[in-house]
């Protein structure tokens, strides 16, 4: 990591930058790290590379830099300071939605939208106490893959710019029909600017592409020497989801949804 500032001598005896220093934590004389200058001025740039292996060592959270220089009178000015936040837990991913679900491989968000739509809240801290931007979400469905390969959300907002984002992504159609009839999950999960990638969190998507079934179908009474009004019952099941609606009607098929409405009775499946 690099760190950079200036030193200046200009306010206080004119002399020239001879030396900085820089500490993470207390600041202990003799116990710096030196810092480069680009000249020996009584204004010079002074800069540091902190390397991995140092970053690697600092606890989770709030670090304070602070940076000191020297000089020519051999004087050590009082320091600056900068936060050095360490952040290595991912962030949460809540609120996983797939609509419209179950579906049947051929039924869009909407008309003008060939596909399903998926949505996620991600949000910062997931665990850490540091609350980093969000800057990736991407979701999975099934199997989960390695961090990346995942397909792309778009934030709502239209830019990843804060700790807490909600994001939507479109599964096409067309992807849906190499799905197998059945429940597949829908894994999503987010990364945050510090390059963390957090847990997923799921919902179903449930395909059914087989129509519910008709049978026993009575009138009552029947035979009828011109009764007012009968009776007309049937049992339908369904294997995966449940049934939503019924119809009837006499002689030619009117087309789907344009029969005469039948109530239902509820019962799981069918």
């Amino acid at each position: 990591m690099a760190l950079g500032g200036t030193a200046s001598d200009v306010g206080s005896g004119n002399s020239n930058i001879v030396a900085a220093e820089y500490y993470i934590g207390a600041v202990t004389p003799g116990a710096g790290v030196a810092m480069g200058l680009n000249v020996m001025a009584p204004v010079a740039s002074i800069t540091a590379t902190i390397p991995s292996a140092t970053l690697s060592a600092l606890p989770e959270g709030v670090n304070t830099i602070s940076v000191r220089s020297q000089d020519a009178t051999g004087l050590w000015g009082a320091p600056a300071t900068i936060d050095l936040l360490i952040d290595r837990s991912g962030p949460a991913t809540s609120n996983v939605t797939v609509a419209p679900s179950p579906n049947n491989g051929a039924t869009g968000i909407n008309p003008s939208r060939p596909a399903v739509r998926v949505d996620a809240r991600v949000t910062e801290p997931g665990a850490g106490p540091v609350a980093s931007n969000i800057q990736r979400v991407e979701g999975f469905i099934g199997l989960i893959g390695a961090d990346g390969a995942g397909f792309p959300f778009t934030p709502i907002d239209g830019l990843y710019d804060s700790p807490a984002e909600d994001a939507y992504a479109f599964i096409p159609l067309i992807n849906l029909s190499q799905l197998a009839e059945g429940a597949h999950q829908i894994a999503v999960h987010g990364q945050d600017i510090a390059g963390n990638w957090g847990m997923t969190s799921t919902a179903t998507l449930l395909i059914d592409r087989t129509p519910p079934t008709v049978s026993n179908v009575a009138v009552t009474p029947n035979p009828t020497n011109s009764a007012s009004s009968v009776s007309l019952t049937a049992s339908t099941v369904e294997t995966l989801t449940t049934v939503s609606a019924a119809e009837w009607f006499v002689g030619a098929d009117p087309g789907q949804g344009n029969g005469a409405a039948m109530t239902l009775t509820p019962n799981a499946r069918r």
